[in-house]
């Protein structure tokens, strides 16, 4: 805990412990003040061990609940903050409107890029890391600087009810783009 609220103190993001208002064994921290209440609530969860027993219901409970003094909820697992800090603390920044760059999708251009490039992004910048894909597309700015990646399921065959001729299909498996930026219209580019 003191961990995250010292990267908060350093970040300037305005915050309040509000544990008291929440029924969770574990710390809560609202980010990003909205009136009466907090844009995000971070619920800190410790690694589990023998004296520290995880109830299995406890995240979805606080999902659940409508009555938080928050907008959203984010479950934050002190593995997840040791492994992918900087890309945590990316979206966290992100979600209260603090990013470093900002770019529109009219202004970029998509490209097909090779697996190798893909998983490297994705590993990169995504709190999931890589996954298996058919196409992958890359959108590019101005300096040929790849800011965003997109991922699609190779080509179904799908039958719709309306129509007798079946039609081609193609998942999207996922979009990312740079942990420390956003692109405006990426996804619908």
């Amino acid at each position: 805990v003191e961990t995250v609220t010292s990267w908060l103190r350093d970040a300037n993001i305005t915050y309040g412990d509000i544990s008291e208002q929440i029924s969770s064994p574990y710390t809560v921290v609202g980010i990003g003040k909205v009136g009466d209440c907090f844009k995000v609530g971070l619920h800190i969860i410790p690694y589990p061990s023998e004296t520290n027993i995880i109830d299995p219901t406890l995240c979805k409970t606080l999902t659940d609940n409508e009555t938080l003094p928050v907008q959203t909820i984010i479950h934050l697992h002190e593995d997840v903050w040791n492994r992918k800090n900087d890309i945590v603390k990316a979206r966290l920044a992100a979600k209260v409107n603090r990013v470093n760059h900002r770019w529109y999708a009219r202004k970029t251009r998509v490209q097909r890029i090779d697996i190798i490039t893909t998983m490297d992004f994705l590993n990169e910048h995504h709190l999931w890391g890589a996954t298996r894909s058919k196409f992958n597309y890359g959108l590019f700015d101005t300096d040929d600087e790849l800011i965003a990646v997109a991922t699609f399921s190779p080509r179904r065959h799908v039958n719709r009810a309306e129509s007798s001729r079946p039609y081609r299909s193609h998942e999207l498996i996922g979009y990312c783009a740079k942990k420390d930026g956003h692109v405006i219209g990426g996804i619908t580019k």
